[in-house]
């Protein structure tokens, strides 16, 4: 769950409005976040940074993308379908030549694939333009949704507040005899929405095989240089092809292959540490893993003294060449910490509403969640995810920096980090892949 602190504002955009106000959020590279004003018709001034670093500032269907100030500012403008903001996922440059809208500015020039550049970095004026499609949903309102949540998003619910009581749960953890580092026990709450529903938070764990350990600094020491020596294959399908595979979850991940749990991360929160696993299954194969970005302050998705929102992410690699990336499908079930749902966009899609809101700040326990109930066969290959939303992927760095999966970079090859559409706010993420033979 690490988390930037969010620091002072060191970067003004000022926006004039023309038009209409989009509900979404600005942002740069440090969690800072403004009010998206981003339209037909609006002025955007962008004031002198005070430090020469890169900034992306995201407003929904727009990206205004300054590089560093070293007396030159270089100023790009990407329309991003989906929501692989590069605030938080891909480089701006990546984003260009895979997902993008052609759109021009007020002088006629390509704004996409193209950039100006500007000889002072004091402040840059660029009219901009609205465009097309660019992954909103259509008819969506601009400050989001009077409509109640349960209308938006089916079987939706609501919860106000911190658990009263927290416990144990799922034989996770309760110390780390081998840490020599911190120790943070996972442990879960229960909270009650308004009609009397109750849901524990973030999840209710599921019994299952623990892993091999890949590195692991609560029960050794670190590194296990004999992960391979150790593993034991899990058989979902006994004429099955025997598969091995290396994961890593910010913060807590249970594998299930063809509805079959082979793994369940024995640390639910911290240290962090990565595992190894091995099965035996036959194809097609259905992966599905529940990924739970734990906190501390059960109910409202915040962590520490500090309050802090954290993210979540995971990455996974088998050695029949099956890896995490956008064709995996991820939903969530559990985002908060939430000052007013309405930003909640069906999906459902968290995106939009503001990394901290009020609350984080002037009440936490007045903060609100939302949660859906799991399904019972949300693992299971005759499963329908049709209407799942497809995985957002994530740099590393927008993730971790943690050894556990640091040291062990060649092992994951071209995995990509996956997540739901919020890294930050969505804390209970199921996600699933089909995988066909051949």
């Amino acid at each position: 769950m690490r988390r930037n602190a969010v620091h002072n504002l060191s970067f003004y955009p000022v926006w004039l409005r023309v038009g209409k106000r989009f509900g979404g959020q600005q942002r740069n590279r440090r969690g800072d976040t403004w009010p998206c004003y981003a339209d037909l018709g609006r002025l955007l001034i962008a004031c002198k940074p005070r430090r020469q670093r890169r900034r992306v500032c995201v407003c929904g269907v727009n990206v205004v993308w300054l590089s560093h100030c070293g007396g030159v500012a270089y100023v790009g403008r990407q329309i991003i379908h989906g929501v692989n903001y590069p605030s938080a996922t891909e480089s701006a440059a990546a984003v260009v030549q895979s997902e993008t809208t052609t759109c021009r500015g007020v002088s006629g020039m390509d704004m996409v694939r193209g950039t100006v550049r500007v000889a002072s970095c004091w402040c840059i004026a660029l009219l901009l333009v609205g465009c097309g499609d660019a992954g909103r949903d259509a008819g969506a309102p601009p400050h989001g949704s009077t409509e109640p949540i349960a209308e938006r998003v089916e079987g939706a619910f609501l919860t106000q507040g911190i658990a009263a009581e927290t416990f144990a749960c799922g034989k996770l953890a309760a110390e780390c005899p081998g840490s020599t580092g911190r120790f943070v026990q996972a442990r879960c709450g229960v909270v009650t929405a308004a009609d009397g529903t109750r849901v524990q938070v973030p999840t209710t764990p599921a019994e299952g095989p623990d892993p091999t350990a890949l590195y692991d600094s609560c029960n050794g020491t670190g590194d296990n240089p004999d992960h391979l020596d150790d593993l034991r294959t899990i058989v979902v399908d006994p004429e099955g092809d025997e598969i091995t595979g290396y994961l890593f979850a910010d913060n807590y991940f249970e594998l299930y292959v063809n509805g079959t749990i082979v793994a369940r991360d024995p640390i639910g929160f911290v240290p962090f540490n990565s595992a190894v696993v091995r099965f035996k299954a036959s194809p097609p194969l259905t992966l599905a893993v529940k990924l739970v970005d734990w906190g501390t302050h059960l109910g409202v998705g915040m962590e520490y003294d500090r309050w802090k929102v954290g993210d979540g992410g995971f990455i996974a690699r088998f050695d029949d060449g099956t890896e995490t990336n956008a064709t995996w499908k991820c939903k969530a079930f559990y985002i908060s910490p939430l000052e007013d749902a309405a930003c909640i966009r069906p999906g459902p899609d968290s995106s939009a509403c503001p990394e901290r809101p009020p609350c984080a700040d002037e009440d936490p326990a007045s903060c609100q969640a939302l949660h859906l109930a799991v399904p019972e066969d949300w693992a299971a290959p005759v499963f329908d995810d049709s209407d799942w939303p497809v995985a957002t992927t994530y740099r590393a760095s927008a993730v971790t920096r943690q050894a556990a999966y640091r040291d062990y970079t060649e092992l994951f090859g071209s995995a990509r980090f996956i997540w739901s559409q919020n890294l930050n706010q969505d804390n209970l993420v199921l996600c699933r892949a089909r995988v066909v033979a051949g």
